[in-house]
């Protein structure tokens, strides 16, 4: 006879999950499915197995694929709003506006290091112009490059940051500081780069922090903000 103290079986545990619990696993194992596969070549099948539940309960919490799709991909940046904040990273009132950059690169990397999924995903979706496209620069990316853009101009004005436009920020942001994460199979036959080391990944992003936002050079100092 099983005592209350006894674990519960995983299909005892899937049929315990309320509503909300079903709908998140979905989406997590939706992320994983679209990151590795596309939206074209992700099975729903598939993201039913590796959330532990059925097909139908696909369409029951999102109608369709394309609405999962969607549903995944703002639950994605909705965590990363959690983990940058959804504005400019310009830090607390009266914060130096290089430590709160540079707080906020660190943020990013340590982001994209833990949810690799996102940068697999537009990588996947930035190959070719498409609907899907328009929807997730016109709804995600659009706004956050703005943010970023109005950031970096009032940084460069105190004379401070590399010699860079916004632009150039944005691709060292992605190409140097996520790609890695979203690559890492790749890395990992090359080096002995470990996406999973705490360590590397501080060590990475202090590397990016150094080449965005570089020290002043002997006797140049930061210009007073004030003036």
């Amino acid at each position: 006879m099983k005592t209350a103290s006894e674990p519960s079986s995983p299909g005892q545990r899937r049929r315990r999950r309320g509503s909300q619990l079903v709908a998140l696993d979905l989406l997590e194992a939706a992320l994983v499915e679209f990151a590795a596969h596309g939206f074209e070549g992700a099975s729903t099948r598939a993201i039913a197995e590796r959330a532990g539940a059925h097909q139908p309960q696909i369409n029951y919490h999102f109608a369709s694929k394309e609405q999962l799709w969607h549903a995944a991909v703002d639950h994605l940046f909705g965590l990363l709003a959690a983990e940058l904040g959804s504005g400019a990273p310009s830090g607390s009132p009266g914060q130096d506006p290089i430590d709160a950059f540079a707080d906020a690169i660190r943020r990013f990397v340590r982001f994209s290091a833990a949810r690799p999924e996102l940068h697999r995903i537009m990588n996947l979706e930035s190959t070719a112009d498409s609907a899907r496209l328009a929807w997730i620069v016109q709804r995600h990316v659009q706004p956050r490059f703005d943010a970023l853009e109005l950031a970096w101009r009032e940084l460069r004005a105190t004379g401070q940051g590399a010699d860079l436009t916004a632009l150039e920020v944005w691709q060292l942001l992605i190409g140097f500081g996520a790609l890695p994460y979203a690559n890492a199979p790749l890395l990992v036959h090359l080096t002995p780069f470990d996406p999973a080391d705490a360590d590397v990944v501080e060590a990475h992003a202090s590397r990016l922090v150094s080449l965005l936002l570089p020290a002043p050079a002997p006797g140049r100092r930061r210009r007073d903000r004030s003036r």
